[in-house]
């Protein structure tokens, strides 16, 4: 935020004590694009790769239906093994996931970009507004990674 702000601080005008800081477009334009390119690009690969290699690492589970159990499943040695993962299958796999995740994530994505950088001004409000919109795509990722 610092190195592009999109409300830049205007120098001090006497007429008016209170000045509003404008949205400056050239800032929210490059971190917009940066966060659909390199940050999209980035994100997407990682939870494909880790959605992947979690998958091939976990002994086949039995189907558990009390949370005790649950607990004692996953806390077993053995029950996470990634020796057991191929690398480049898994990669393999996160490739091809890759272009349908960004073209999904493109319905959602854009949008809270521009609400957060244009209009949110507060760094902690761009990081709960960003929270609740990754609760959302969360569940969502999670229906999609369950198929």
């Amino acid at each position: 935020e610092t190195t592009f702000p999109a409300h830049p601080k205007q120098p001090p005008n006497p007429k008016d004590p209170n000045p509003q800081p404008r949205l400056s477009i050239r800032n929210t334009a490059i971190k917009f694009l940066l966060d659909q390119t390199l940050g999209a690009a980035v994100n997407t690969l990682l939870f494909s790769t880790y959605t992947h290699a979690l998958r091939a690492a976990l002994h086949p589970a039995p189907v558990i239906t009390s949370l005790p159990k649950a607990i004692y499943f996953w806390t077993q040695p053995g029950t996470l093994d990634f020796s057991r993962v191929d690398w480049s299958v898994v990669w393999e796999a996160a490739k091809a996931d890759f272009y349908p995740l960004v073209a999904a994530g493109w319905k959602l994505w854009p949008a809270v970009s521009l609400v957060n950088f244009a209009a949110v001004k507060t760094v902690e409000g761009r990081n709960l507004v960003g929270a609740l919109a990754g609760v959302v795509w969360g569940i969502y990722m999670s229906m999609v990674a369950a198929q």
